[in-house]
Parts: C-alpha cells; structure tokens; sequence
C-alpha cells in the first residue's frame, strides 16, 4: 500500500469511528430526552404506550452499538493481520525470485531459498482462514450496522407518531 492510499485508509478509518461515536450518542441523548419527558400512564391504547415502545428500541439501538465497535475494532485487528502476512508472504517471494539466502529478520537466522519457500506455503495455508474470518466479520458489521440502523429510525418513527397522536387519543 503506497503512502497515499494509507493515509486515504487512516482518514476514513477515523472518520468511521467519529460516525459511529456520533450515532452512539445521538441515541442515548434521544433516550435521555424522552425518557425525561415520559409522562407514565396505563398500557392500552394510549399514546404513551407507543412512546415506551419507541424508548425501549432506542435502549437497544444503544445496547447494540457498543457491540458494533466492538466488532469494528476487530475488524481493523482482523485486516491488520491479513496485511502483515500478505506483506510477509510478498517479500519472501521476491526474496526466493531474487535467489541467495537471507537473515530472517524476526530471528536473525539464516534462511535459504527452501525454507523461504516453506515459509511461504506456510502462509499460503493461513492466508485464506484469516480472510475468511475478515469476511465473517464484515457480514457482522453489516448486520450489527443494518440492525441498529433499523431500530434507531423505529424508535424516532415511533416517538414522533406517540407526539402526534397524544392529542387525539386523550
């Protein structure tokens, strides 16, 4: 990766994060706001009952999303692992293409063209488990995103709906 796609990469990394943080908050203000304004009255048709049905889904549009950068930080662990062994796995190859031996640099031992090429298939075998556990978490980012999401925009569907109809129902 050249310097200017890791930089490119590192921006919107960040900006991921302070999106994520944003929402995060933006649903506990929400259920602060209206769990304050909650006027408690019986369970039935009333517009109170829709409006704890909306609090009680913004509560797990909250719960959700600590678990949601959670997995985003595994994620970026999960990639970092798949890069540094591909990186790994690349300059062994171009050591093996160049010819002559080498010092691993990790153990300072001398490495000859055939363990280098061990090395590799090595990493030929880990490669593709580690790709597919990021692929598995990037379908649970989805999810947790989609999920979240969803709740976030019921739960403000239903407070403004429990807004409204307060007046007629009464």
């Amino acid at each position: 990766m050249d310097e200017y796609s890791a930089k490119a990469y590192d921006n919107y990394r960040e900006a991921s994060q302070r999106f994520e943080y944003f929402i995060l908050g933006l649903c506990v203000a929400v259920v602060a706001y209206a769990g304050q304004t909650l006027q408690p009255e019986r369970f039935g048709s009333n517009s109170s009952t829709v409006e704890i049905g909306a609090i009680l889904l913004l509560i797990a549009c909250v719960a959700l999303g600590p678990k949601r950068v959670e997995k985003i930080i595994a994620f970026h662990v999960a990639n970092l692992n798949v890069l540094e062994v591909k990186g790994r796995r690349s300059a062994l190859a171009r050591f093996v293409l160049e010819g002559g031996s080498r010092v691993n640099p990790e153990t300072s031992e001398l490495w000859r063209p055939d363990d280098m090429k061990k090395q590799i298939a090595e990493f030929d075998k880990i490669i593709p488990d580690l790709e597919k556990k990021l692929n598995n978490l990037n379908k649970a980012l989805v999810r947790r995103y989609s999920w979240r999401n969803s709740l976030l925009i019921l739960g403000l569907i239903g407070l403004v709906v429990s807004k409204v109809l307060a007046p007629y129902v009464h």
